[in-house]
């Protein structure tokens, strides 16, 4: 995962990586955060494994701006 957080900061452009996770997957959720992603919404039931829904979390994480030339 660091190695493709430092290939998208490398990118011309990009600001940010967006996701989206199992609200129920606790470890990824806490992986992510320490990774600096932030929750910005839930959408309930948005999963089906049969024989369950579950809801999805959408995460953010806003790259480091490279320094002005």
């Amino acid at each position: 995962m660091d190695r493709a957080m430092e290939q998208a900061a490398a990118m011309p452009g990009v600001r940010q990586v967006t996701l989206c996770v199992n609200a129920g997957s606790t470890g990824a959720v806490r992986l992510y955060e320490s990774l600096g992603f932030v929750r910005t919404g839930r959408e309930p039931d948005a999963l089906y494994v049969a024989p369950h829904f579950h809801d999805k979390l959408d995460m953010v994480c806003f790259l480091p701006r490279p320094p002005a030339r």
